[in-house]
């Protein structure tokens, strides 16, 4: 089973951030990337696509895709899976968890963060390993996705988690993620760019992002004064410059194993970091 059998994606030459009041039942949500939105429904909605787009003259429509749900998600069918003792459920599918493992519900609508990409098993994996020696208390999550990430550390004690993505589409579906596992005493999920949001105050700071956005990130000096970091998104052959920088700001690092061309490390702050970023 899927969430939905198939997608009507619209591309519009600008950014779409309207009151989903305006649009009908099985509007999905927008998805932003770079100066253009895709809005995603379960149905066609030609009609109510030029009827939003009528009555914003500035904007056009660039094309008009049909996709398979399986398609959207190469292919693969999303399914319970597990990452140490956390048990993900899809909420379409039944499981039976053991009595020490945890369930979580996650439903990826269309957004990142099914579990199935490599960089996304890494980061919970290298999540997996901080909570069996630590207990980060207070996490950013920046680039939440479907709020994976977020969930996990929730799930394994941490107490106050913020979870950012830029994208509106993402953020609905984070937060439908943390109302379906009652988490929404310490889970916040809000949207904005990571750059604006890397330094509030965290134990442990994940990041499963482009390399040019992390690039920004480490150019922050606040990154630095995170005791335990997760970073991922980027390829091998783009990993030895952010390795030479955590080494250089009192990082000590850990690859973990990757899958493909993919990198993860996980960071632990040893020395205090530098000031005069």
């Amino acid at each position: 089973m899927v969430p939905y059998d198939k997608l009507y994606i619209y591309e519009v030459d600008g950014p779409i951030d309207q009151d989903e009041a305006a649009f009908p039942p099985d509007y999905i949500g927008a998805w932003w990337e770079g100066d253009h939105s895709f809005l995603f429904f379960s149905r066609a909605r030609d009609e109510a696509v030029q009827s939003i787009l009528m009555a914003r003259p500035a904007l056009h429509l660039i094309d008009r895709f049909t996709l398979d749900y399986l398609d959207w998600q190469a292919g693969d069918e999303i399914r319970p899976f597990r990452v140490g003792k956390i048990l993900f459920v899809p909420p379409w599918e039944e499981a039976s968890p053991a009595p020490d493992e945890i369930p979580v519900l996650l439903d990826p609508s269309v957004v990142f963060g099914t579990g199935l990409h490599p960089t996304t098993r890494d980061c919970l994996e290298a999540i997996r390993r901080i909570y069996e020696q630590a207990r980060p208390r207070t996490v950013i999550d920046l680039g939440t996705g479907t709020g994976i990430l977020a969930l996990a550390c929730a799930k394994l004690g941490a107490q106050r988690v913020l979870a950012v993505d830029h994208n509106p589409l993402a953020v609905k579906t984070a937060r439908r993620n943390v109302a379906l596992n009652r988490e929404e005493a310490r889970i916040h999920v809000t949207r904005g760019k990571a750059e604006d949001f890397v330094r509030r105050e965290g134990d442990l700071i994940c990041c499963n992002l482009p390399h040019g956005v992390l690039d920004r990130l480490l150019d922050t000096g606040d990154f630095f004064h995170k005791e335990w970091s997760v970073l991922s998104g980027f390829f091998v052959s783009q990993g030895d410059g952010i390795l030479r920088r955590l080494g250089k700001e009192g990082v000590d690092w850990e690859i973990i194993s990757g899958h493909g061309p993919w990198r993860t490390v996980l960071g632990r702050r040893s020395a205090p970091a530098r000031s005069g970023h």
